[in-house]
């Protein structure tokens, strides 16, 4: 349809300009009128604006087509993604996971995170877990474990996931860099940059995009947690580490203390809340999930 238009446009300009209008001299018989010339004229301009306005139609239907199209379209690394975020949480409230929880980040976090001694040797927070633990034994009859088998718990109901890779930008002098409008894959770009994924720092320009890898085409994901009952929406940033891992980018003001007492504030939220767990574990992995995602990142909950 587009290589169509231009030669529409060209035979048309061509038509009109063989017809140049000259000013008739005084005292002359003004030049009779050609009809049909001037007819023809009409509808050859007429048919070049109908079909510049049908291919800009187009282009507008099919640039909202190839939107609606990503939206809809399931991320190729969905099962990847859920799955990573099931094993976050495992490790989150297992007790003496927390170094375990931490290989679930990226690699500027393990390194800033790696380190950490809590004061007490982690005894609140385990403490807590373990009572956590043993009332959910208690209501569902097992121990806290995503199943293995079947559709993750973790699905669409709990979170949609927009995915892309970090985008690339052209300086004056022709030199390719990182850029932070990323190119999507899946989902909308206004989701996948909502957690902050897709900006890029100094370490991007890297080979590898140094600890942070946010180089030029690296997969990025943003898992959008949506309000529920109170409980704030969740933007969870996921990147892609090689050989074949996603793990979450953790706000950088978080420290280990930080995750630490966040953990504990919402482990103990989730736990003395156990008189309204729901019937359906499901619900209740996705509760707790919820609570663990909104800890790594800082968010505030009101449940």
């Amino acid at each position: 349809m587009h290589s169509g238009k231009p030669v529409l446009v060209a035979a048309a300009a061509m038509w009109v300009a063989g017809f140049a209008f000259v000013a008739p001299s005084f005292g002359e018989d003004p030049a009779r009128l050609n009809t049909a010339q001037t007819a023809e004229r009409a509808t050859v301009a007429e048919d070049t604006k109908n079909t510049k306005a049908a291919a800009d139609e187009l282009g507008k239907s099919t640039a909202e087509l190839a939107k609606s199209t990503a939206a809809i379209t399931p991320a190729p690394a969905a099962d990847d993604i859920r799955s990573a975020l099931e094993k976050t949480t495992e490790a989150a409230v297992s007790n003496g996971g927390f170094s375990d929880l931490v290989k679930h980040f990226v690699d500027a976090d393990r390194t800033r995170l790696g380190n950490y001694n809590s004061s007490d040797g982690f005894a609140k927070l385990n403490g807590r877990i373990d009572s956590f633990r043993k009332d959910w034994k208690s209501k569902y009859g097992q121990d806290f474990s995503f199943p293995g088998n079947g559709p993750h718990v973790l699905g669409d109901t709990f979170g949609r996931i927009s995915q892309g890779e970090i985008g690339q930008a052209v300086t004056a002098a022709g030199k390719e860099v990182p850029s932070n409008e990323p190119s999507l894959i899946a989902g909308t770009t206004d989701a996948l940059k909502k957690s902050g994924v897709s900006n890029i720092d100094a370490n991007s320009a890297k080979v590898g995009g140094g600890d942070t890898n946010k180089d030029v085409g690296r997969n990025i994901a943003t898992v959008l947690i949506p309000v529920n009952a109170g409980a704030p929406e969740v933007a969870v940033p996921m990147i892609h580490e090689l050989p074949n891992s996603w793990r979450i980018d953790l706000p950088d003001n978080v420290d280990g203390q930080k995750l630490e007492s966040n953990l504990l504030k919402h482990l103990t939220m989730v736990d003395e809340d156990r008189a309204n767990w729901p019937a359906d574990s499901f619900d209740a992995y996705r509760a707790v999930a919820r609570h663990v995602m909104t800890a790594i990142m800082e968010s505030e909950s009101t449940r």
